[in-house]
């Protein structure tokens, strides 16, 4: 039994989830000094500039996030494949419990316990989505303003283009980044409790996705 929702559900969660991942890495660039937990394309660069000056210690810091990050986007693949029906569900709760953990450490003296719930938080969140309406979705949006940029192109040129989808991850991403800076400055790592809590709502649209499954299957699996 499958637990993936409508093609209109699908944009939706998926739009959901990126305003959830940029809120966790707006609030968390703040809070870590400067660390992504979802853009590691950015960790990666600033990694790279500490090696080419030989600060082998500060590029540490660079390099952990993504380490922990992959871990992260593995966990939750499996996590995902051995709870079956339940997996992507599933994947959201813990999401929402490690993002929940990060806001209660994040208080304390070191903030490095937090930094690896909500590194672990952002791997995982990519699991349940994979492709919305034949769009590749993911906590990163390089990808989307690609793919919006082509878009543009092909509808210039009288081709199909889908030019919703991709500049929506883009918009919901900046949107949940705004919402985490601005939270992240008023309250700390309380912050976190907002893409928590946000993770722990995809929940009940899941498992309702689920006890609609057998009813839209009409004995043959339908794909959007």
């Amino acid at each position: 039994m499958s637990d993936t929702p409508t093609l209109l559900g699908q944009r939706a969660e998926a739009f959901f989830v990126l305003a959830v991942a940029g809120w966790t890495d707006g609030a968390g660039f703040l809070l870590f000094a400067g660390i992504f937990v979802s853009f590691m394309s950015g960790d990666t660069t600033q990694l790279a500039a500490a090696l080419s000056v030989l600060k082998l210690a500060h590029a540490t810091t660079y390099l952990l996030p993504a380490v922990v990050f992959v871990f992260g986007a593995m966990l939750g693949r499996l996590l995902q494949s051995e709870a079956t029906s339940n997996g992507n569900t599933f994947v959201f709760g813990l999401t929402s419990a490690l993002l929940f953990a990060a806001a209660l450490l994040g208080s304390g003296a070191s903030r490095f316990p937090a930094l690896l719930c909500a590194l672990v938080a952002m791997g995982m969140l990519n699991a349940p989505l994979h492709e919305v309406n034949r769009v590749p979705v993911g906590t990163m949006v390089t990808g989307a303003l690609v793919r919006l940029g082509q878009a543009l192109a092909d509808r210039l040129q009288r081709r199909p283009g889908n030019i919703a989808d991709n500049a929506g991850q883009w918009l919901f991403f900046v949107t949940g980044a705004v919402a985490g800076c601005t939270t992240a400055h008023a309250l700390g790592a309380v912050a976190f409790l907002f893409p928590a809590i946000g993770s722990a709502l995809l929940i009940p649209a899941r498992l309702r996705s689920q006890r609609q499954a057998p009813l839209n299957k009409g004995g043959h699996d339908h794909h959007d």
